[in-house]
């Protein structure tokens, strides 16, 4: 079995939501409640969620490993044009404006 630093750099499905307020900034990864991040700057609060993901994917490969699979499942694109723009990358660049 791939240890969690190899899923961790693979392109995934999960969206992270985030948050811009006065002074700081706040990710989620929405397929995971609880996953978060805090972060002065886009950056930083990026590299937090990362941090806070590996973890997260760590204790659900031991506990779930059924639900593990299902999250880790790589991203498959087409390449029959649709129209439809697709992006890919690392799962902590996955961002979704909140």
């Amino acid at each position: 079995m791939k240890s969690e630093h190899f899923y961790i750099h693979q392109s995934y499905g999960l969206r992270i939501l985030v948050e811009q307020h006065d002074d700081y900034f706040v990710a989620e990864v929405a397929e995971l409640p609880g996953c978060v991040g805090e972060g002065d700057t886009l950056n930083e609060v990026l590299a937090e969620v990362a941090s806070a993901l590996e973890v997260v994917l760590e204790v659900i490969q031991e506990d779930e490993p059924e639900r593990f699979a299902q999250l880790v499942r790589p991203v498959v694109t087409s390449s029959r044009v649709t129209g439809q723009s697709i992006s890919t990358g690392p799962a902590q660049l996955h961002l979704v404006a909140a």
